[in-house]
Parts: structure tokens; sequence; C-alpha cells
């Protein structure tokens, strides 16, 4: 046997014997039966019993708007946490996420978790970018009081209950100075009630300031989960000097005393996934900004503005467990298919080669 016969026959063997090899791995793979299901009395997993609570004094959200000077900003004060029952969570005042620059804070501020309760307390707070002071809430005249946000879930003989408020007529809100009632106002301002009349001549802001809980009620419903907060949020167009669009979008999202619990258990992935109704879509998107440190917080239902799940329209792959997605074929039969066509493959080159062997020995 010469040497280039040699090559031949090591060439062979090298492809033919992994190829045989990993066929039959395939084919033990797609063999082996799949893992037993728990059995009735198998203790639950921890997650499945943990009761979470979430609470932040103020949440901040800046679009980035080039005529103000605004850089874009996302962050949260005032952040407390209690990820099971037990713990208990008296907020982190240190502003790590760094919003204190934007915001004032005056009198009383309070964040507290403990076990699937939270609650937050805010007098006062101004709200400022440069020399523009977007927003104030102060307690209304002849009055001591402050936002109050509550939200509980606990469990009962009958299933877990939930309650929630948020309190907030002892308070007012001004944006830019002008005193907004709940619900919808329409602000038109000028560049110098901005402090940027050299880029902006004047615009129209639109302010949506509302207080929310769920449940509704503040008496205890049959549920898994509350929230309850007040935001105010601005969006807007701005015109620059010459009379042109500068600017159309939103500008400011501050939310207070947001408050989250939930003593739902963390059922795992459902095997055959579900469409969902959609939750009703904000009038004005949320701006993108820079990502504040994350954190994790209950899973609650969604506030009012934010986007729900993908709705039923959404496409889903056909197939489920042990399918091949988009073709809804068993995997496991991909496999065997694919580990006999390798076994053949890798067989018939050791077998080609060792006949090529005698033959050139003849």
């Amino acid at each position: 046997m010469n040497r280039q016969h040699t090559r031949t026959y090591r060439r062979r063997t090298r492809l033919g014997l992994p190829a045989a090899a990993l066929g039959l791995a395939a084919a033990t793979f797609a063999a082996a039966p799949p893992p037993a299901p728990p059995s009735p009395g198998a203790p639950a997993p921890v997650h499945a019993t943990e009761r979470r609570a979430h609470a932040e004094l103020a949440g901040l959200t800046l679009a980035p708007v080039a005529p103000l000077g605004i850089g874009g900003f996302r962050g949260a004060y005032g952040v407390a946490d209690s990820p099971r029952a037990g713990t208990t969570d008296d907020g982190d005042f240190t502003d790590p996420d760094g919003v204190l620059p934007y915001l004032t804070v005056t009198g009383q501020k309070v964040t507290r978790t403990a076990g699937a309760s939270a609650r937050a307390r805010i007098s006062g707070l101004a709200l400022r970018t440069g020399a523009t002071e977007w927003a104030r809430v102060r307690p209304r005249a002849g009055s001591t009081g402050s936002l109050d946000t509550y939200a509980e879930c606990a469990p009962t003989p009958t299933g877990p209950a939930a309650r929630a408020y948020a309190r907030s007529d002892a308070t007012e809100v001004l944006v830019l100075g002008h005193l907004v009632a709940p619900g919808t106002t329409t602000l038109r301002v000028t560049g110098a009630e901005l402090k940027h009349p050299s880029t902006v001549r004047d615009g129209t802001l639109t302010v949506t300031y509302a207080g929310y809980q769920q449940p509704q009620s503040e008496a205890p419903e049959r549920a898994r989960s509350a929230r309850a907060g007040l935001r105010v949020h601005v969006t807007g167009t701005l015109r620059n000097t010459r009379g042109a669009i500068a600017y159309q979008g939103d500008l400011v999202d501050l939310r207070l005393g947001e408050v989250t619990a939930d003593c739902a258990p963390a059922a795992p992935p459902s095997a055959t996934p579900e469409a969902v109704a959609p939750a009703s879509p904000s009038a004005t998107p949320s701006p993108s900004a820079s990502p504040s440190p994350s954190r994790t917080a209950s899973a609650v239902p969604a506030a009012a503005g934010a986007p729900g799940p993908p709705g039923p329209g959404a496409a889903l792959l056909p197939g489920g467990p042990g399918m091949l997605a988009g073709t809804g074929t068993p995997a496991a039969m991909w496999l065997l298919g694919l580990s006999a066509t390798l076994v053949v493959a890798g067989t018939g080159l050791v077998l080609r080669a060792r006949h090529d062997i005698r033959a050139w020995g003849a």
C-alpha cells in the first residue's frame, strides 16, 4: 500500500468513525424517556409560596429634549423591597440612581415593605432641570397632609385577598407654576416660562395627573396582587423662534409613592403559550432613556397607560412540547432520522476504507 492509499484510508476512517459515533449518541438521546412528573406528594418549590412587596418614593423619567438642554434620564429614589415573607425594608435613601440632582424632597419621606405589604408617604417635592421647575407637589393651603399610598396582599382561608389605596386629597400639583387638577390639562407656555427663550418661542403641553390603585376599592378583595401610586406625565410640542416645530413627544414622567404587593404563586411557565388580552395602550409612549441599575419588583397588573402583553393577533409558531418549532413534528423523530443517516454514512466510509485496503494489498 503506497502513501496515497494510506492517506485515503486515514481520511475515510477519520470521517466515518466520528460520524457513526455521533449517530449512535443522537439515537440514544432521542430514545431516552422524558423526565417523570413530580409525584403528588412532592413538596412545592420554594418560590411557590413567596410573597413580595416593593415601594418607591419617586420614579423619574426624563426624555432627551435638545431645545431645552435635557438629557435622557431614568431612575428611582427611596426604594424598599421585601422579596419574601418575614422580611422588612425601610427604604434606601442613599440615591444610587442619582435622582436628587433633579428632585428636592421636603417634609416626610417614608417607604416601607414588610412581607406582602408596602407603603409610601411624601409631603412635598419639586422637580427641576436646570432653572426650569417642571413640577411641584405640596400640601393644600391650610393642610399638613401628605400623599399616602398602600398595597397589601395576604392569604386568607378562602384565598388571597388584596387591597390598595392612593390618598392625595390633601396635596396639590403644579406644573410650570400652573395648578393642575386630576385628569388631563392642556397648558400653553412660553419659552420664558421654560427658561429657554433663545431656543423656544412657545409650546403646548398636555399634563396627565392621576392617582391609581388596584383593586379599586380600599376594602380587601379576592385578588393576588395590589398596586397604588400617583403619576404626573407631561408631553408637548415646542416651537422654535421661527415658529417651526422643534420638539414633539414625551417630556417628563414622574411617579410618586408607587407601591406593589404580590402573593400569587410563581407558577412555572405554561408548556402551551396562551394569548392574553392587551392592556390599554398609552396615548403617548414613554421615552427611551439611559437605564437605571436593575431591580426586581412584584409581578402586578399594569398601571394605566403601561403597554400590555402581546394580544390575540400575535403570531405563534405551531408545535408544542417535544415539537420542532414551526413544523409540528416531534423532535425525537428528527433526531432518529439524523442518527440513522450518520450511522449509515459513517459505517459506509469505514467499510469502504477496509475494502480498499484489501484491494490494494491483493
